[in-house]
């Protein structure tokens, strides 16, 4: 599967998660842009591990690899942020 393939079927997957949220109880605004968050990160994680696997040239592994550190910074954060407001993610 290619890279674009990934990342058109993981903006899929939100679009489809955020309908859901927009029909099910109301949220706080903060809490749907923390659970927006969180899905924006997850499909962050899955193309740069997809772009990962297929990278060859060590500069770029090396690119990778500090972009997936950021990304599961910000998801720890913002996961710390849903503990604190006992935020439920299904």
């Amino acid at each position: 599967m290619s890279a674009i393939a990934i990342k058109n079927q993981g903006l899929y997957k939100t679009r489809e998660l955020k309908s859901k949220i927009r029909q099910s109880t109301p949220l706080l605004s903060e809490e749907r842009e923390i659970i927006e968050a969180l899905e924006d990160l997850k499909k962050e994680l899955n193309i740069l591990y997809s772009q990962l696997n297929f990278t060859t040239d060590p500069a770029l592994i090396d690119g990778c690899i500090y972009g997936i550190k950021a990304a599961n910074s910000k998801y720890t954060f913002y996961l710390n942020r849903c503990k604190e407001k006992q935020i439920k993610i299904v």
